[in-house]
């Protein structure tokens, strides 16, 4: 996601839009007629960038307690750890003073880890 998609994807009809787009998904609507009802209110990137996001956190959902909450697409939520694996390594770490997550993704690792100990995540992967 582009930093003007992120912007807009915080603003009501943004909101709005990815609402829209997660309960089609649960209602089982395929691809298409998501995208379909989406630009009948907004544009085409718009429309993409909110089907990202619920497909996303459609994803995150079976990896993360709070999945539905989180602000990351498709790719992003499979490649993140499982919130379990992640808790089971960051408890490896408790106890330093800081941990450095270089490549951090999403952040499914960062989210223990910063249980556990000061971290600095770092991730140059625009996506």
């Amino acid at each position: 996601m582009t930093p003007d998609e992120i912007i807009w994807l915080h603003s009501i009809d943004g909101i709005h839009a990815a609402h829209l787009a997660t309960t089609e998904i649960e209602q089982g609507t395929d691809t298409l007629r998501i995208i379909e009802k989406l630009r009948r209110e907004y544009s085409a990137s718009e429309a993409r960038s909110a089907l990202d996001l619920a497909t996303g956190r459609q994803v995150a959902s079976f990896k993360f307690t709070d999945g539905k909450r989180l602000f990351c697409n498709r790719k992003a939520a499979e490649q993140a750890s499982h919130e379990l694996l992640a808790r089971h390594t960051a408890h490896r770490f408790a106890g330093l003073e800081s941990v450095a997550d270089l490549g951090c993704g999403m952040g499914g690792d960062l989210l223990e880890l910063a249980l556990e100990t000061n971290v600095t995540a770092i991730d140059r992967d625009p996506d």
